[in-house]
């Protein structure tokens, strides 16, 4: 299923691409211990991931609100511009009435509609929110580009994420289109 899907994915975009070998699947439950530490407005980059990577999001539970939120490209860029990375994690992690609201005030949610796929730059503001009524489950995929692929790249963080194809934290080994000439 999830090789059909990352066939489905390349057909759309039209390029070859890294992938991220086992993708995320998240559980968002009504009032989950941990749930509080949401909003937490970030950039994948800020946690670490390379800026040339796309985020794929999708819902796999049609729910009546996502909770997901996404600050347009331009905004996201003027936050990232103004503080830096560094400082956009710490202002995420610590400024929950603040930064967090101004975030949330730039961002829309996005439809959970289980027949929608949402790509996005790494440099994009984003956050789930805490889960009031209902539980959703999500899965995102990390793409990279073959063509703007920076080899050797390792995350900031302490994970000190590998993001190579074969990578401990990284891609699979091949690309999308390796795999589909394997086929």
């Amino acid at each position: 299923m999830y090789m059909d899907l990352l066939k489905t994915i390349h057909s759309e975009v039209k390029y070859n691409f890294y992938f991220q070998k086992t993708p995320t699947v998240r559980v968002h439950c009504p009032n989950a211990v941990g749930s509080e530490h949401y909003p937490m407005y970030h950039t994948d980059c800020s946690l670490g991931h390379p800026p040339e990577e796309i985020n794929v999001w999708l819902s796999l539970t049609k729910n009546k609100n996502s909770g997901f939120f996404i600050m347009p490209l331009e905004d996201s860029v003027g936050y990232i511009e103004k503080y830096g990375h560094d400082e956009l994690f710490k202002l995420a992690t610590n400024d929950k009435v603040g930064f967090n609201q101004d975030c949330h005030n730039l961002s829309r949610e996005v439809d959970s509609s289980l027949d929608h796929i949402y790509l996005f730059n790494s440099l994009r503001i984003h956050s789930g929110m805490q889960r009031q009524d209902d539980t959703r489950v999500s899965m995102d995929i990390r793409i990279n580009p073959v063509d703007n692929f920076v080899h050797g790249y390792i995350g900031s963080g302490t994970q000190k994420a590998e993001f190579w194809p074969g990578g401990h934290f990284g891609y699979h080994e091949k690309s999308i289109e390796e795999l589909i000439w394997e086929f």
